[in-house]
C-alpha cells in the first residue's frame, strides 16, 4: 500500500513539472504578475529613445561620478557610428524622442521640494562635412522642472512634445499600486509640455486604470496610447488612447491586447504599426506585434551582454547594448523580423560631403584672381609710391590689428546668438548650412559696417590705430568713400574664405586684391636706425 502510494504522488507531480512553458500558455495566463521579476537578464535597460532616424541614450561618464553622457546614432548613415551628443550633470532618469529633437529628465536631487531637471536639444548634419552636431552649440536647453517627489513610470514625446507618466508617492509596489488604485487615493498623473513652456495635467485621462507605461503612436494622426492591466480581464492589456487632436471616439479609445502588462518592459512604434518588447522568463528578449487575440512573435534576440534598449526608426527596428566597453547595435526587420549582424559602433568620420566646400573655394578662388588680373591695369596707372618714413605694415601687426576690430562683430554675433567663441570658426564659405554659418556670417557683416563707418570718419579703424597702421591712396589722393567700400567688401569676402589672403601675403607691398582695386595701401612708420634717429634729434635742436 505504501508502494502504491508513492507511485499516485509521483504521477500527480510529473505532468506539472515536465509541462512545457510555451507561448500559448503565456498568452492565455490569467494570474496577475506581481512585483516578482522572472526574467534572469540581470542587465538594465539604458535610458533611450528613437525617433526619425536618430537613436539617443546615456550612460554613465567612466570618468566622472554624477555625470551622464547623451550619445546620438544617426540611422541613415552608411555607416552608423555614435558621438557624444551632450554632457550633463547628475544621472538620467529618462530620454524621449521626437523627429530630431530629444527631451531629458535628470533623476531628483534631493531638498526639500525636490525637482526633476528637463532638457532639451536637436541634431542637425553640416553638408560641408557629413557630421552630425548637437543644437545649441553652447549646450541643451534648460526647460521647466518635473515633480520630484512622484514616482516616474514613463517619458515618451509624439508631435505635440514630451509627455510624462507619474505614480502617486504611496504606490511603492505592484500590490499596494492594485490595492490603491481601485480606492480613493490619487491615480496616474499625465502631465504634457504645452505652448507656454509649462507642465500641464492632460485632461480627460480616464480613471479606473493603473498605467504603467506610453505606447508611442509613430504616427502624428493617432494620438498617444497608455497601457495597464485591464481590470475587467486578468492576463489582458487595457490601450486606452489619450485625448488628442483630432478626437479619438469613445467606441475606439479602449483597445485591448491579449498579453500581461507586466510583461511588457518597453513600448517602441513604427510609422503604422504598434511594436512592443517582451521579456521572458527563459533569458531572452523578445518583439511581438500585439494583437486582440493575442500577439505575433516577430523575433527573439539572445540575452544581452550589458545594458540594453531597443527602439523603432524609419530605418528599422534597432537593439542596441553596450558591452565589453564598446557599443554594438543590431537591425531587425519589421517584416520578416530578420536579424542582422552585430555592428560595433566606432567615431563618427567624414562623408563624401567633406569636399563640397572645395569648389566654392575654387570658383571663389578664381575669380578674384581673373578680377586682379583684369582690373589692375586699370588700377596701377603707375606703380605705387610709399612716401618716405613708411612702408607696408607688416602682416603680424595687420592680423593682430584685425582680430581687434573683429571683436564687435564676434560680440553682437554671441548676443543674437547665444553661442561660444568656438562657434565663429565655422566660416560660410566652409558649409552651405545657413544655421550653422550664422554667427560667422553676421560678424563678417558687423566687420563690414564697422569698418566702413570708422575708415570714412577717421581714416583707419581702432585695429590699427592701435598698432600704428594708416591707409594712405597709392597717387596720394583722397581716400574716399568708394574707395573705402571697395576696401571692405573685398575684406569681408576674405574674412568668408580667408584662402584668399594668400594674395595679400604674396604681394610685395601687402595689398590685397581690395586695395589693389581701390588703389590704397595700408602703411606703418618706419622703425628708424639709432644713430639715425640721433642725427635728426642733433639737427632738431640745432635748428
Amino acid at each position: 500500500m505504501i508502494v502504491v502510494a508513492w507511485l499516485a504522488l509521483a504521477l500527480t507531480l510529473v505532468p506539472s513539472i515536465t509541462r512545457p512553458q510555451d507561448d500559448a500558455s503565456f498568452e492565455s495566463a490569467t494570474a496577475p504578475i506581481e512585483a516578482v521579476d522572472p526574467d534572469p537578464v540581470a542587465f538594465p535597460q539604458l535610458p533611450g529613445a528613437a525617433s526619425g532616424h536618430h537613436l539617443w541614450f546615456a550612460t554613465a561618464d567612466p570618468e566622472r561620478p554624477r555625470r551622464s553622457l547623451i550619445h546620438h546614432v544617426a540611422t541613415d548613415r552608411e555607416t552608423p557610428a555614435v558621438r557624444v551628443a551632450a554632457v550633463l550633470d547628475g544621472e538620467v532618469e529618462a530620454i524621449a524622442a521626437w523627429e530630431d529633437r530629444a527631451w531629458i529628465v535628470l533623476a531628483p536631487r534631493a531638498g526639500t521640494r525636490p525637482r526633476r531637471e528637463v532638457v532639451t536639444l536637436s541634431t542637425a548634419r553640416n553638408p560641408a562635412s557629413g557630421l552630425d552636431y548637437s543644437w545649441p552649440r553652447e549646450g541643451p536647453t534648460l526647460l521647466p522642472s518635473l515633480p520630484g517627489d512622484s514616482k516616474l513610470v514613463d517619458f515618451a514625446a509624439d508631435a505635440a512634445g514630451p509627455i510624462a507618466l507619474f505614480w502617486p508617492p504611496e504606490w511603492r509596489s505592484n500590490r499596494v499600486r492594485r490595492a490603491s488604485s481601485g480606492g480613493e487615493s490619487a491615480g496616474p498623473r499625465v502631465l504634457r509640455l504645452g505652448r507656454g513652456q509649462a507642465w500641464q495635467d492632460v485632461e480627460g485621462v480616464p480613471t479606473g486604470f493603473a498605467f504603467e507605461r506610453f505606447a508611442p503612436s509613430g504616427n502624428p494622426a493617432r494620438s498617444m496610447a497608455l497601457l495597464a492591466p485591464d481590470p475587467e480581464s486578468p492576463g489582458t492589456t487595457a490601450v486606452v488612447a489619450l485625448p488628442g487632436d483630432p478626437p479619438v471616439a469613445e467606441a475606439a479609445r479602449i483597445r485591448r491586447w491579449r498579453i500581461q502588462a507586466g510583461a511588457i518592459v518597453a513600448a517602441t512604434s513604427l510609422e503604422h504599426a504598434e511594436l512592443i518588447v517582451v521579456r521572458r522568463s527563459f533569458g531572452s528578449i523578445d518583439l511581438d506585434y500585439p494583437r486582440a487575440r493575442g500577439v505575433l512573435a516577430l523575433a527573439q534576440l539572445e540575452a544581452p551582454r550589458g545594458p540594453w534598449f531597443v527602439a523603432a526608426t524609419l530605418d528599422g527596428i534597432r537593439f542596441l547594448e553596450e558591452a565589453d566597453g564598446a557599443f554594438r547595435m543590431r537591425s531587425i526587420d519589421p517584416i520578416d523580423g530578420a536579424v542582422g549582424p552585430t555592428e560595433e559602433l566606432g567615431p563618427p568620420t567624414f562623408g563624401s560631403g567633406a569636399w563640397m566646400h572645395l569648389p566654392i573655394l575654387g570658383a571663389l578662388a578664381i575669380s578674384a584672381v581673373l578680377a586682379l588680373v583684369l582690373f589692375r591695369p586699370l588700377a596701377e596707372r603707375e606703380p605705387p609710391t610709399i612716401p618716405e618714413g613708411f612702408e607696408p605694415f607688416p602682416w603680424p601687426k595687420r592680423v593682430a590689428a584685425l582680430a581687434i576690430d573683429l571683436v564687435p562683430g564676434i560680440a553682437v554675433g554671441m548676443a543674437v546668438f547665444g553661442v561660444s567663441l568656438r562657434e565663429f570658426s565655422l566660416l560660410p564659405a566652409w558649409s552651405l548650412e545657413a544655421e550653422a554659418t550664422a554667427p560667422s556670417a553676421l560678424a563678417i557683416a558687423v566687420t563690414f559696417l564697422w569698418g566702413i563707418a570708422w575708415e570714412s570718419i577717421a581714416g583707419r579703424t581702432p585695429g590699427k590705430m592701435l598698432f600704428g597702421g594708416r591707409i594712405r591712396s597709392v597717387d596720394e589722393g583722397r581716400v574716399g568713400f568708394g574707395r573705402v567700400l571697395v576696401r571692405n567688401l573685398f575684406k569681408a569676402v576674405l574674412l568668408a574664405a580667408p584662402i584668399l589672403a594668400i594674395f595679400t601675403v604674396l604681394n610685395p607691398l601687402g595689398q590685397g586684391i581690395g586695395e589693389v582695386l581701390s588703389r590704397t595701401l595700408v602703411l606703418g612708420r618706419r622703425a628708424m636706425p639709432q644713430e639715425a634717429a640721433s642725427a635728426d634729434s642733433g639737427n632738431d635742436e640745432r635748428g
